[in-house]
């Protein structure tokens, strides 16, 4: 009867440390999208900064400093969707190699061990992600606040005017 209750228990664990691990990774897909945005968003408004100095073949200095943090902006997130070296324990191979003798209760508390040792590892560097994300976030919002007090200050109709016929 002990051994039943412990081997339910041990189930038990297994499970929900392996759903932990399962919505880890599920979360740096997630972080990935949100760098993927960042990226694409910066991009498009390089573009038109761009498009902007062709037209005029001036820039101003709140342009400038905008332009150069959404490029930093850029070069962060591109760090953060580098880091990709993340532990997915087990190796199924070297699972059946090293346990296919092995009792369960044995194999089982072995991927419990495993999976707690890669979720600590892999939440180092979630953190890490997210701090990257944080700082690009943080720059791409400083840059869009210095675009927009370009606009208010005076230039922003000469602005929508160039862009529009631009884009036409």
């Amino acid at each position: 009867m002990e051994k039943e209750k412990n081997n339910d228990n041990l189930k038990l664990i297994y499970q929900e440390i392996k759903d932990s691990l399962k919505n880890q990774l599920l979360s740096i897909d997630q972080i990935n999208t949100k760098y993927n945005f960042i990226l694409g968003f910066n991009s498009i408004i390089i573009v038109l900064l761009l498009q902007f100095y062709f037209s005029s073949k001036t820039i101003d200095n709140f342009l400038k400093i905008a332009a150069l943090m959404l490029f930093i902006s850029i070069v962060v997130a591109l760090i953060g969707l580098f880091i990709r070296s993340y532990r997915r324990d087990p190796n199924p191979g070297g699972l059946y190699d090293k346990y296919k003798e092995k009792s369960v209760d044995e194999t089982r508390n072995q991927l419990i061990s495993n999976y707690i040792s890669c979720f600590d590892d892999n939440k180092k560097r979630i953190k890490t992600l997210v701090n990257l994300y944080k700082v690009s976030a943080i720059i791409t919002a400083v840059a869009i606040f210095i675009i927009f007090i370009y606009l208010v200050k005076g230039d922003a109709i000469e602005w929508v005017m160039k862009t529009t016929n631009l884009l036409k």
